[in-house]
């Protein structure tokens, strides 16, 4: 079928300018990205997803659990309005029950009681890799979910089933050519336990390349030489895994990754209790968990209430309750996240409105009266856009007149001013066929709410003629606002094509004419310029001279939780001791919370001073391959933890927690925290206020990963 270009721009007045109200069936409750995925991106999928049952999505609500634990966790979702895509086949159909404990302990295996367990949620997990098992060849895995897989006959799942230690150990026997010490055929074995799914069109394909970022990300935290000086762990740092549906079942958006990775860490942390309960059915206790979850959005509140956060927050505080209901207490848990590769993408912006002359009172900047941020959509894009505006907490009225008083612009190219009628909670407004702007609150506290839109543009070009196609160019988005100061931040979401190797999704950016991009050396403009071995910082973003457009307020907008036990990973390069350029930075005075760090630390996300990357286990066993970004970093972190909690004395209360980490990069600095030298590395990093947005307390030094290989000329 010829490819779809065409948009029509004539009859400027004829677009539909008024609000909807969305249309719900009584048995769906849809959010902005559900809503816009199911009516502007699904029916336009390409023929081969649409008309086989085998490779098809249906939207499915969140599961309500029948405890109260459960009950609460899914109304965090339905309260977001979320369905999620699912294959068809994945999904449990009938009344989904609570987690099944007394199930679950039976089919897990006898572990030694100082047992550390690392898990991990992501995609492309080699199960069978030689890094993952121990000396005699045994997994080192407790149990795998693989959310996307058929769905059988495990009723406390709400998709795709989980297989366990002994499960895996007989299905490498199976495919061994000898024994599990020798040949295994990565092939049968991933297609047996759809690991990868060849005969689907948008199934699982990681496994299927050279580098899966999952194994990589495993090996860097707790991956084993069988052979190496680290071996003798192998029985008491165990692992256990989810693989998140493939990327296509994400959204192009990933709006629905936050119901797969929550679902996913609350049952990592169930299967660590059980696993306790199988091993010591009459003792108090429980074995540490270090859960990474190396994946992030670029666009959210960034103030601790995303959907995603609030659901982990009432999982560790039910957690906590049922332990005291029981007067048990559990092993600590802590999660660790990137804080994102966003920092040179030209996707956030930020602001004051209001009334000229006027001043913000907490962050003291002028405020202006409008902003207009030129956003650039990209021909020959094959994946929606998307921009959300986000306007600090309010009060109820104040959020309402504040809503009244805004005059908001969304005007493709070639056209004027396409200003929108004036805002209305819970309703939405259609830009032609190919764009349409969403509008919401979200409530950061007992009567105070965020006001937020959500811009979604069509793509520029399809292979279904039906579909809706917007032009590509320049967009102009415009907010103006005459009244008492309001601090506002623009993201353009993550975007990415339905297979993770295409490169069909071209991302969106906003294209400010003050914008620095490079410097005069003609390198990439980070957020903050160094002198080697001086004290002279430059800031890039420094709004007065280089406009709305910033890499400040670029992190990950999932890791902004602000809990003790919940740390945010940034990247900084190894042989030279500046921060990564792509590592995000937080944004001063916006999103840092109360009491904490939006960047607790940062780890090595490079260490060569020629080639990118670290190096880790590559998507076959055997294989060595390089990633770069702060999923690394991150994954470097959880193994540090992690070893922390195996060699513990006592009782490790505050081991891989916030606190330890911020301690252990003052140390690492060898500085206290206002003194104005450089560093072991040489480099110096400015004022710690400045280093705070970017790298954190501080920097760490790689733990011993046991690496297959090492690089030439590299550090460890």
């Amino acid at each position: 079928m010829a490819r779809s270009t065409g948009f029509d721009l004539r009859g400027q007045g004829d677009m539909d300018l008024k609000w909807k109200t969305e249309k719900k069936p009584t048995n769906k409750d849809r959010g902005p990205y559900a809503h816009w995925w199911e009516e502007k991106e699904m029916p336009y999928l390409p023929a081969d997803l649409l008309d086989d049952r085998n490779a098809r999505l249906d939207l499915e609500q969140p599961f309500r659990l029948k405890s109260r634990e459960g009950q609460r966790l899914s109304d965090a979702f339905y309260a977001g309005g979320a369905i999620v895509p699912l294959p068809v086949g994945a999904g449990n159909g009938g009344k989904i029950a609570d987690w099944d404990e007394d199930r679950t302990k039976a089919k897990l295996p006898l572990v030694p009681d100082d047992t550390v367990l690392v898990g991990i949620v992501d995609t492309g997990i080699a199960l069978s890799n030689s890094r993952f098992r121990s000396a005699d060849g045994e997994t080192r895995f407790i149990a795998a979910w693989q959310q996307s897989a058929p769905f059988i006959d495990q009723s406390d799942l709400p998709c795709g089933q989980e297989i366990y230690a002994s499960d895996i150990q007989a299905k490498l026997k199976e495919h061994s050519q000898s024994d599990v010490l020798g040949y295994v055929d990565e092939t049968a074995f991933n297609r047996d336990l759809y690991l990868t799914e060849p005969t689907k069109p948008a199934g699982q394909r990681d496994l299927e390349m050279a580098a899966a970022h999952g194994t990589h990300v495993l090996d860097l935290a707790a991956g084993l030489d069988p052979d190496g000086s680290q071996a003798d762990l192998a029985d008491r740092l165990r692992l256990i895994a989810v693989n998140l549906p493939a990327q296509y079942a994400h959204g192009t958006a990933g709006g629905f990754l936050a119901y797969f990775a929550v679902f996913a860490i609350d049952r990592i942390i169930h299967l660590a209790d059980a696993l306790w309960k199988r091993n010591n059915p009459d003792k108090d206790g429980g074995y540490p968990l270090v859960i990474n979850f190396s994946y992030g959005m670029t666009a959210g509140p960034k103030d601790g209430t995303h959907v995603f956060e609030r659901a982990i927050e009432r999982i560790l505080q039910e957690r906590e309750a049922r332990q005291r209901r029981t007067g048990s207490k559990g092993a600590p848990i802590r999660l660790l996240l990137p804080a994102g590769n966003d920092n040179l993408e030209r996707c956030a912006a930020s602001c004051v409105l209001g009334c000229k002359d006027k001043h913000h009172a907490n962050t003291g900047d002028e405020a202006q009266p409008s902003v207009t941020l030129p956003w650039r959509i990209l021909p020959a894009d094959t994946t929606a856009n998307f921009v959300e505006i986000w306007f600090e907490s309010r009060s109820q009225d104040d959020l309402i007149t504040l809503m009244n008083d805004l005059v908001v612009s969304v005007s493709p190219p070639g056209t004027g001013d396409m200003t929108l009628e004036p805002l209305q909670l819970g309703r939405y407004q259609d830009l032609g066929s190919f764009a349409r702007v969403y509008v919401s609150a979200s409530e950061t506290k007992p009567g105070q709410s965020r006001l937020a839109l959500l811009i979604c543009v069509a793509p520029t070009v399809s292979d279904n003629a039906r579909a809706p196609i917007a032009p590509a160019g320049l967009w102009q988005v415009k907010v103006e606002y005459n009244g008492e100061p309001v601090d506002t931040s623009f993201y353009v979401q993550s975007d990415q094509s339905a297979v993770r190797t295409s490169k069909t999704g071209r991302r969106s950016y906003f294209d400010h004419e003050k914008y620095r991009v490079n410097l005069e050396n003609g390198s990439p403009a980070d957020t903050f310029s160094y002198e080697p071995n001086q004290g002279n910082v430059t800031d890039n973003d420094y709004w007065p001279t280089f406009g709305p457009v910033q890499r400040k307020g670029t992190h990950n907008s999932l890791a902004t939780l602000g809990d003790g036990n919940v740390v945010t990973v940034g990247g900084f390069d190894d042989c030279y001791g500046y921060p990564a350029n792509y590592s995000s930075s937080a944004n001063e005075n916006r999103t840092k919370p109360v009491g904490s760090e939006a960047i607790t630390v940062s780890y090595p996300s490079e260490n060569s001073p020629s080639l990118f990357g670290l190096l880790a286990a590559g998507a076959r066993d055997g294989s060595v391959t390089a990633y770069r970004g702060t999923s690394m970093a991150t994954a470097l972190a959880t193994r540090e933890a992690a070893f922390a909690f195996l060699g513990r004395k006592g009782s490790g209360e505050r081991l891989g927690n916030e606190f330890w980490f911020r301690k252990r990069a003052e140390t690492s600095e060898q500085r206290t925290k206002f003194a104005k030298i450089s560093d072991h590395w040489g480099q110096y990093l400015g004022w710690p206020s400045v280093r705070l947005l970017k790298s954190g307390v501080g920097r760490i030094d790689s733990p011993d990963v046991d690496r297959m290989w090492k690089r030439l000329g590299g550090t460890k």
